[in-house]
């Protein structure tokens, strides 16, 4: 499941990176490799939909000197340092061509930005930031979740948005939704933490078709 999640987001920001930056591009999986969990949305064991989830302590130098923020102005940085010593980070989301919106008419992005923000709200961290790829819509999920926007930029010729959620607003999120979408993430979410593969932090087949939700 691993190698086979890794290829499924490889593909995806190869296409995506050979389109916006050049046709020459190499995708390399340093990014992959550097965060520290690994979600994964399955269908009869084959990935559809890939998130990566870190926990980083912005007072050590070390974890501030990381690739990862070379798009965060250094404002918006010091606005969540201000504020945050413990975060948590979602990115790198993957979702498989023929599993995306447009054609299922279902957002498996948003089940896995949910499934991402419950992680958050596990761990000790006080707050969770990401980046918003705008012409997917991700920022609409990130902010029907809770997320509040710090600021809005460019990140490789697509707009973005960098997205800042502490507990208080992810669970006020959580219970604004309706009982459907709630209960698919809920179901989503156990169905993780009952795989036996949770404890190397890959979550696994969750039983998909159930397309009632408003994600």
């Amino acid at each position: 499941m691993y190698y086979d999640a890794y290829s499924l987001w490889k593909k995806v920001f190869d296409d995506t990176f050979k389109a916006v930056l050049s046709p020459d591009h190499i995708q390399y999986s340093d990014d992959f490799l550097l965060q520290k969990e690994l979600g994964v949305l399955s269908m009869d064991k084959t990935p559809i939909g890939v998130i990566l989830f870190s926990e980083l302590d912005l007072s050590s130098p070390i974890d501030l000197d990381r690739s990862y923020f070379k798009n965060y102005p250094k404002h918006c940085l010091d606005k969540i340092k201000a504020t945050h010593k413990d975060i948590s980070i979602i990115s790198n989301l993957a979702i498989h061509p023929e599993f995306r919106k447009s054609i299922t008419h279902f957002s498996y992005s948003s089940c896995l930005i949910a499934l991402g923000i419950k992680r958050f709200l596990e761990s000790k961290t006080t707050a969770l930031i990401t980046i918003t790829r705008n012409d997917r819509k991700t920022h609409e999920s990130v902010r029907m979740l809770g997320g509040q926007s710090l600021y809005e930029t460019v990140v490789h010729g697509i707009g973005s948005n960098v997205f800042v959620i502490d507990e208080s607003s992810a669970l006020k999120a959580f219970d604004q939704l309706d009982r459907d979408t709630l209960d698919l993430i809920n179901n989503f979410w156990n169905q993780c933490k009952s795989d036996q593969s949770y404890n190397n932090h890959i979550y696994t087949d969750p039983k998909l078709g159930i397309q009632r939700s408003e994600l």
